[in-house]
């Protein structure tokens, strides 16, 4: 498993309070993050990368990003689940098992990657994952099976 390093490419994020507490009127951080910009979130143009995306929290996130604007790449097992990426507005379903995700993605940006990566599966796709990450980019890893 690969170990983080802080300051090669992690960084501790500050647990923050309630963001209307912190930034009510949208002004940005002392981070330098553009205002009203959630790194969680995809915005127009942008391009998002969806693990388990015929899954349900995968459709969800599908639908989100393509509401934002971005161009959504997901993953998925078989061509049957493919379908439903598609169906729920994937632009690019990458199944797993025939084609290298991080090849796919990283081509398909030229290199840039993904403003966005969810990541629910873990250990087998954390480091191509992180590979994926665009500079500035987020990696959001949740409910690893």
């Amino acid at each position: 498993m690969v170990e983080p390093v802080l300051g090669d490419r992690f960084f501790l994020a500050e647990r923050s309070k309630n963001t209307l507490e912190t930034d009510p009127f949208g002004q940005g951080d002392r981070n330098n993050h553009p205002p009203g910009r959630n790194q969680l979130l995809t915005d127009l143009g942008d391009f998002a990368l969806v693990h388990a995306g015929a899954g349900g929290t995968g459709l969800l996130l599908i639908q989100l990003a393509k509401r934002a604007g971005a161009y959504v790449f997901a993953t998925v097992s078989t061509e049957e689940k493919a379908g439903l990426a598609r169906e729920a507005g994937a632009d690019k379903a990458i199944i797993y098992t025939r084609e290298d995700f991080q090849e796919a993605v990283n081509k398909a940006t030229g290199g840039q990657g993904c403003q966005a990566v969810y990541d629910s599966v873990g250990q087998t796709t954390f480091e191509k994952s992180l590979n994926c990450v665009a500079r500035r980019g987020c990696l959001a890893l949740y409910g690893q099976s």
